[in-house]
């Protein structure tokens, strides 16, 4: 077991939820510099880890993400293009062909004009992909 600690000032938020809020949003950005932190193991040893190297070294990030105790995590989300403050989303589901099998009977009970895409979270990407229409496909 370790213990991971991530420490950042955040300045200008009303309330401790808001300063939260901001410094995961700060830690989930790719180009952030929140990428230093402070690992201890169950005997009480730190270990100082900047990930930047993993994001400059193919092989490294390749490694990570194979050893990383993280799945995929996959979610569907619609948005209407007649009204774009319409969205909703699902998830996570098991795989992507649940997300696919989800998105086949979602396509019954929303309107043609809505767009439904697949969102693929793993510890070191975001994939986004718009799903074809089954109703439009030859």
């Amino acid at each position: 077991m370790y213990s991971v600690t991530w420490t950042l000032d955040v300045e200008d938020q009303a309330t401790p939820e808001q300063a939260a809020l901001q410094a995961y949003f700060t830690m989930q950005r790719r180009e952030t510099s929140a990428n230093c932190f402070q690992v201890q193991d169950k005997r009480g040893e730190t270990t100082l880890i900047d990930l930047e190297s993993l994001w400059e070294d193919p092989q490294k990030r390749a490694e990570a993400h194979a050893n990383a105790q993280s799945e995929t995590q996959f979610y569907l989300v619609a948005e209407s293009t007649a009204d774009r403050a319409s969205m909703q989303a699902c998830g996570p589901k098991a795989s992507r062909e649940a997300i696919d099998a989800h998105a086949m009977q979602m396509r019954d009970r929303v309107p043609a004009s809505t767009r439904l895409f697949r969102i693929e979270i793993n510890p070191f990407s975001i994939a986004v992909v718009e799903l074809a229409d089954s109703r439009t496909s030859p």
